[in-house]
């Protein structure tokens, strides 16, 4: 299902458990569209499921720790890089838009 992928990449990608995350039984947002990958300049058609996650705070401590991530605020995916320069996938420009156009004022 697209939840047990969502967790399957949570774990792989932020390092960790099952247990040091929420998961909304279903999703927010069902997207769906054509568009050119960044990485092969292609078009491709994706189809995303957007659902709610809730970080423990000794968790969330954890994965900002390690300088690869971070979090993005509004202004950096409207400019499509981070402060610091560092890119933001157009996709996630198109999730943003979704949740701005829902008027859904729970997410940010």
């Amino acid at each position: 299902s697209f939840r047990d992928c969502l967790l399957r990449e949570i774990q792989e990608e932020l390092h960790i458990s099952a247990d040091q995350c929420l998961i909304s039984e279903s999703p927010r947002y069902h997207l769906e569209f054509l568009a050119a990958s960044d990485r092969t300049l292609t078009d491709t058609h994706y189809l995303l499921k957007v659902f709610d996650v809730t970080l423990m705070e000794s968790t969330l401590q954890s994965i900002l720790a390690r300088s690869e991530n971070c979090w993005i605020n509004a202004a950096e995916i409207e400019n499509g890089q981070t402060d610091d320069g560092r890119p933001i996938a157009s996709n996630v420009q198109r999730v943003w838009q979704q949740h701005r156009s829902s008027g859904d004022s729970h997410a940010s």
